[in-house]
């Protein structure tokens, strides 16, 4: 009975373990891991892909260097006005320097300036830079004592000058030709009105000007052209638009003020005492001049006998 008894289940373990039916390679699945593995890279680059994209960072510009004033001979440090001015913005405080900021500064950039001798200089200096407009008071500080409080730089004004297309706008108008104005009428006239245009880049700038003016509706040429062409500088210009309201505004205020001054000018002159009439000369008589003596003749003299 054992021996029969063994031999189905030695039997059923050989099937077991030589069974290569598809529903036992199921069962393996050996493939699984690498799903797992690309679901996850899936996963990793839509939560990539949701991530902005990080900025670039700009580059600031590298400041200009800060000029040092030229040392005296004679002293063998700069002028204290200078030296005020050089601390100042080199130390580069928002807030402003204090007054012992800008002697400690001074003492360690010039060690030929003597310490007793600063502070009278500090003491008659820092006044004259701030009435003379070089540095000023913060708010609330107008005040205070010389040596104490802050000191700031004055911040430059920006620069005025006119854009391409407001500089041909103020030719075109000013020049007012009944046929229009030439371009070589245009850039003279900038030339002459402004000092910090470059003649070699004058015709440039003109071109410009006048293409942003044409385009505003402010400048159109004499004989009109095509739209959307290019602006020709063979063409007469005149001015148009709102600009012509005001430059005949301007020239009606111009002309107001001139006749107001002229009036003011002639009430505040002395007014002119009339002339009297000539009064009638009397006619001197002349006397004649009496006529000269005849010259008496010696009596001839007598003989004695």
């Amino acid at each position: 009975m054992s021996s029969e008894e063994v031999s189905p289940a030695s039997g059923t373990e050989e099937e077991t373990i030589n069974d290569n039916s598809p529903a036992a390679t199921e069962e393996t699945l050996p493939d699984a891991p690498a799903e797992e593995g690309a679901d996850a890279a899936a996963k990793d680059g839509d939560a990539a892909a949701a991530e902005p994209k990080a900025k670039k960072k700009r580059t600031p510009k590298p400041k200009k260097p800060i000029e040092a004033p030229k040392i005296q001979k004679a002293s063998g440090y700069p002028k204290t006005a200078d030296m005020i001015i050089y601390a100042i913005e080199s130390l580069g405080e928002r807030k402003g320097s204090s007054v012992q900021g800008i002697k400690n500064f001074i003492l360690k950039t010039y060690p030929t300036v003597k310490k007793e001798k600063l502070k009278k200089m500090l003491k008659a200096t820092l006044p004259l830079c701030v009435d003379q407009g070089a540095i000023i008071r913060p708010d609330g500080q107008e005040d205070m004592a010389a040596m104490a409080g802050r000191y700031k730089l004055v911040k430059a004004a920006k620069s005025t000058n006119p854009s391409c297309e407001e500089m041909v706008v103020a030719a075109v108008g000013a020049m007012d030709e009944r046929k229009g104005a030439t371009v070589n009428s245009i850039k003279a006239w900038i030339l002459d009105n402004y000092d910090h245009v470059r003649p070699e880049m004058l015709r440039h700038q003109v071109r410009i000007g006048l293409t942003k003016a044409q385009a505003k509706g402010t400048v159109a040429p004499h004989t009109p052209g095509k739209e959307g062409a290019k602006v020709s500088l063979a063409a007469r210009w005149h001015i148009k638009g709102e600009a012509k309201k005001e430059l005949l505004k301007k020239q009606a205020d111009d002309r107001k003020a001139e006749a107001a001054k002229k009036k003011a000018a002639a009430a505040r002159a002395p007014a002119k005492k009339k002339a009297a009439p000539p009064k009638a000369k009397k006619a001197a008589a002349r006397k004649k001049p009496a006529p000269k003596a005849a010259p008496k003749k010696a009596a001839p003299k007598r003989r004695r006998r």
